[in-house]
């Protein structure tokens, strides 16, 4: 007798009764993962039955590194607003996955994002994306899975426009 989530194993702890069955969740991402009993050469139809917890991001850092005043959230401003690349961030929270999340920093990415490979569920970094613009929300979106919980975003600051002056729309001047 096994059950799958996924393509894991879910190892068997206990039977409950002969239609029910408790097993210790593997480890991973996703969204509606398809669950499967199987005992002997018989199994039951696959069914969208769990969903893993969503990315929660709890600590942005890698410009100026501020406590939010009103939030207490753990967040960066005064990024660059070009870097040519040369500007890593990291986040810091639980549910990240194991690889392959992508971050997004407002509507645009952030590249070469690296797990880190002593605890990569909770901490990531990536190279920060040219940008202008306050509070640009921070979300991560698992691998096959779930965004961040989007009632608890973080966000990050470029460096405003001088006293006086605007930012040109759709310019990373002012």
């Amino acid at each position: 007798t096994s059950v799958k989530v996924g393509a894991a194993n879910c190892r068997i702890q206990s039977f409950g009764s002969s239609e029910q069955v408790l097993c210790e969740l593997p480890s991973g991402v996703g969204f509606e993962q398809i669950v499967v009993a199987i005992v002997g050469k018989q199994f039951s139809r696959g069914k969208r039955l769990l969903s893993y917890a969503r990315p929660l991001v709890t600590k942005v850092s890698g410009c100026t590194d501020t406590t939010d005043s009103v939030s207490g959230a753990h967040v960066t401003v005064d990024c660059p607003r070009a870097s040519g690349g040369a500007r890593t961030i990291t986040l810091e929270g639980t549910n990240f996955g194991a690889s392959n999340a992508l971050v997004l920093i407002g509507a645009s990415a952030c590249t070469n994002v690296v797990h880190d490979s002593s605890s990569p569920h909770t901490k990531l970094t990536c190279t920060l994306p040219d940008g202008a613009g306050l509070r640009k929300t921070v979300m991560v979106i698992q691998s096959n899975g779930e965004t961040v919980d989007t009632s608890q975003l973080l966000y990050l600051s470029y460096v405003p426009c001088p006293a006086g002056t605007q930012e040109v729309q759709g310019s990373l001047t002012c």
